[in-house]
């Protein structure tokens, strides 16, 4: 952030956005970014919290203006959310403007199920997972995956 600050011109504000690092972790996992093992996870952890750092540092070392927001507020507090957002950037948000989609948040049970589906799929051959595809009605694959059919 460092070194875009300098480009950057008097009014920029930054939006520092948060979120839980065992939710990160997991949405790595399940989009095969990364491996569910030990060594995985204390590297995204340390690369997290050293990507944390940087950026808060660089906050206060230029003294660049930021709100700081916490990504469970889109879900728990959208209004709140964007009320904190409009105040900052001087904007007209609405909640629904912040684009939280509760259907596409996989931090929850709906999570849990997709990466326990994952798992199972890929442990399976090709031929036999189409197989089962072909067999589970589509209503519950998008219960299942409900970001692969949401439009």
């Amino acid at each position: 952030m460092s070194y875009w600050w300098e480009l950057m011109n008097d009014n920029t504000g930054v939006l520092l956005l948060k979120r839980d690092h065992d939710e990160i972790y997991n949405s790595f996992i399940r989009l095969k970014w990364r491996e569910k093992n030990n060594e995985s996870k204390a590297d995204v952890m340390k690369r997290i919290k050293d990507h944390i750092s940087t950026a808060e540092l660089a906050l206060k070392k230029y003294n660049i203006p930021y709100i700081s927001v916490d990504y469970s507020d889109f879900k728990n507090n959208p209004v709140d959310t964007a009320n904190k957002i409009n105040s900052f950037f001087n904007l007209n948000l609405t909640s629904n403007d912040l684009g939280f989609n509760k259907k596409l948040n996989t931090s929850g049970l709906q999570g849990k199920i997709i990466k326990f589906t994952d798992m199972i799929g890929n442990m399976l051959s090709d031929p036999v997972r189409k197989k089962i595809k072909k067999i589970i009605p589509v209503f519950v694959w998008k219960l299942i995956y409900p970001n692969k059919y949401t439009k």
